[in-house]
């Protein structure tokens, strides 16, 4: 691809130079070389374009304004007016944007992910605890069905965007309090850094 490039481009140069020669030396009239350079330069801009743009990157209006279409799924979930979380499984679910176009996800993607939101992921939405999942207001589930179709699963437990606690549970460091939510019982208890007490 070097080698085709810097032969395209000694061609084109050697037909530039040639052309503003024979201008030099009178032998050519200005118009004709400009309008043959004009020609030269549109030929080379397209040439090198063309390796880079080609009709895959362009997109209908409709397509960019409407990027994903909606499952099934999504269409069951729009019904709910209330305030939840969705928690898509049918995709990837810390590297994928198309749940977040309809719902307010728990995942998403980011190129730089907020690390303690990335810890509770690797520690316990990874494992399925169901508790921090109710902690994370996620009141639907998109699941793949047996034919790979996105399905909505919705949990009667989640806990809403506030509710209040009975108790707290006093923990001395952020290892502990990410081992804590194992065990805790989001409705009723919450974990706590001593230093914060």
């Amino acid at each position: 691809m070097l080698l085709s490039d810097t032969i395209r481009s000694l061609v084109l140069v050697l037909i530039s130079g040639t052309a503003l020669w024979f201008f030099l030396k009178g032998k050519l009239k200005p118009v004709i070389v400009i309008v043959g350079l004009t020609l030269l330069i549109l030929f080379d801009l397209i040439s090198v374009n063309k390796k880079y743009v080609n009709a895959d990157d362009f997109k209908t209006a409709r397509k960019i304004k409407k990027p994903f279409t909606k499952s099934d799924a999504d269409k069951i979930i729009l019904q709910d007016k209330s305030h939840y979380r969705v928690a898509n499984f049918a995709v990837d679910l810390m590297n994928d944007g198309s749940t977040s176009y309809y719902h307010n996800s728990i995942g998403g993607y980011h190129a730089a992910k907020l690390g303690r939101y990335q810890e509770l992921f690797d520690f316990q939405i990874a494992k399925n605890n169901i508790q921090v999942f109710n902690m994370l207001n996620t009141k639907y589930f998109i699941i793949s069905d047996d034919e790979g179709k996105p399905k909505a699963q919705q949990n009667t437990e989640a806990n809403g965007n506030v509710w209040f606690v009975d108790n707290l549970i006093p923990v001395k460091n952020a290892n502990e309090e990410i081992q804590a939510l194992d065990s805790l019982s989001t409705k009723e208890e919450a974990v706590i850094l001593e230093n914060d007490l």
